[in-house]
């Protein structure tokens, strides 16, 4: 929750077993993957 929690844009929401990127919303801050503590979001 946090990652999504800390998207400017909302672009990150639960879907069937995990957390999704709506690609189409996201800005490409960067802000989930510098927040998220498990590291589970990287920027590519």
């Amino acid at each position: 929750g946090t990652c999504a929690a800390n998207c400017p844009v909302e672009a990150i929401d639960m879907g069937d077993l995990h957390y999704e990127i709506d690609a189409s919303k996201c800005v490409e801050c960067g802000t989930c993957a510098a927040n998220c503590p498990a590291e589970a979001i990287v920027s590519e």
